[in-house]
């Protein structure tokens, strides 16, 4: 099995944290407020991040079936955004991951919504 050191999420909200925390009020209330996810604590209950390491209090049924559980040490770099769209992943995103000997795992959400 090869082995992954690092997850990058890139693409729109789909693979953010910030509505599903929204959804379930896992967020400070500057960010219900403002809607936006640096304005303070989210969450880590998006899908990327449930891909990443699973939420075993709300999901037990999906416990060790994670990126952590499979690939111990690898880290995650959620990139996306609000209505990215491929321009902006493309753009923005992907300049934003530089170029390393690590070997790494990539998802992509985009036009979902659209």
């Amino acid at each position: 099995m090869h082995s992954y050191g690092e997850y990058i999420a890139l693409g729109d909200s789909l693979s953010m944290d910030l509505f599903a925390a929204l959804d379930v009020g896992e967020t400070d209330v500057a960010v219900a407020l403002e809607r936006e996810p640096a304005a303070g604590n989210v969450a880590p209950l998006g899908p990327a991040s449930l891909l990443f390491q699973n939420d075993d209090a709300r999901y037990p049924e999906e416990q060790g079936q994670d990126l952590v559980s499979w690939y111990p040490g690898i880290a995650l770099r959620n990139l996306a955004g609000d209505s990215a769209s491929i321009g902006e992943v493309f753009g923005e995103q992907l300049s934003q991951v530089d170029d390393a000997d690590v070997p790494t795992l990539f998802t992509l959400t985009a036009g979902g919504n659209d």
